[in-house]
């Protein structure tokens, strides 16, 4: 399973690197891609999984954000 966090510095200021740690701990076997930004920092950080060759977002994501849910099932969109 691949994940991309951006790790530009305003996702680093809304806490994607809080994020990613949680990612870590809860799926070690994914593989984290770090990104830029898309420039739309009011969903920062965005954070995408890619199921099945689809990309789906994840917006304004905290550690605690999907606690209990699975973290990666929660309310995604794909991106198109």
């Amino acid at each position: 399973m691949k994940i991309y966090v951006p790790m530009d510095s305003a996702a680093k200021a809304l806490g994607a690197e809080e994020v990613v740690a949680a990612i870590r701990a809860a799926a070690p076997a994914a593989e984290i891609i770090r990104t830029g930004t898309r420039g739309m920092i009011w969903l920062e950080p965005l954070v995408e999984v890619e199921i099945d060759g689809v990309r789906h977002a994840v917006s304004a994501t905290t550690p605690c954000s999907h606690a209990g849910k699975g973290m990666l099932s929660a309310a995604m969109m794909p991106l198109k």
